[in-house]
């Protein structure tokens, strides 16, 4: 999960470095900071092109989760939009039986620990990461983020990019 870069090159950079690494799904983020989308056709261009350089058998799916019923998941490519923050936050809550979701920090202080740590902590095969808009999470959302790790410990991380 993903909110847009400003930037379309950013856009297309992301989509083919996480393509080429086996990436199995995009879903773009509607926050309080981001960016509209590029066009979902262009960015499953690239997202094409790049699983064709690196000899990948499958695509990446691009889904949206649709505001207006958060348990539905379309990946129909006219369908696509990106996904209120709200909505995939509330819909990770009520399904505990989904995998774990990584939220990255820049900003994160000491509390949280390396994205590193976590992953070779969490004991799932499957692991979600948000990933923010340019300029961070807003103060809101960084305390969505706060208050589902304490009511959802198994289900919400909060982690540092960094190292220290």
């Amino acid at each position: 999960f993903v909110a847009p870069p400003k930037k379309k090159d950013r856009g297309r950079f992301l989509v083919e470095k996480c393509t080429e690494l086996g990436t199995t799904g995009f879903a773009f983020l509607e926050t309080e900071f981001s960016e509209s989308p590029e066009r979902f056709n262009k960015l499953m261009t690239y997202a094409l092109e790049a699983s064709e350089q690196s000899e990948r058998l499958c695509l990446p799916l691009f889904v949206t989760i649709p505001n207006r019923d958060p348990g539905a998941v379309s990946d129909s490519r006219d369908n696509l939009q990106a996904t209120k923050l709200t909505t995939l936050l509330d819909a990770w809550a009520e399904d505990e039986g989904r995998f774990p979701l990584l939220v990255c920090r820049e900003r994160a202080g000491t509390s949280s620990p390396p994205a590193l740590e976590v992953l070779e902590s969490i004991k799932s095969l499957h692991v979600g990461f948000l990933i923010g808009p340019e300029g961070g999470w807003s103060p809101s959302e960084e305390e969505s983020f706060d208050r589902l790790e304490s009511q959802h410990p198994s289900l919400f991380y909060n982690v540092a990019l960094n190292q220290n």
